[in-house]
């Protein structure tokens, strides 16, 4: 995989218990890439930064550098959307 960043964002998430596939991620030439996480949340990779929705409109960013940070983030998005 050429984009390192979301490489080691997929493998904190692992370690959170949030498991994506080769098939999750999306690159296209000259663009940067996105991460399926979920069916309603995905992650873009821009130049230092991950974003995602956290809810109507409103976007939360977290440093590329910190994909553990980002994945703690992420997992306690998912724990919430499967939690009834």
């Amino acid at each position: 995989m050429s984009d390192q960043a979301i490489h080691h964002l997929r493998h904190a998430l692992a370690r959170h218990g949030v498991l994506t596939g080769d098939h999750d991620v999306r690159t296209k030439p000259g663009c940067y890439s996105i991460l399926r996480i979920t069916a309603g949340l995905s992650v873009s990779r821009g130049p230092e930064w991950f974003r995602w929705p956290v809810s109507s409109g409103s976007w939360r960013w977290h440093p590329c550098d910190d994909p553990e940070g980002a994945a703690r983030a992420l997992a306690a998005l998912v724990v919430r959307e499967v939690t009834p």
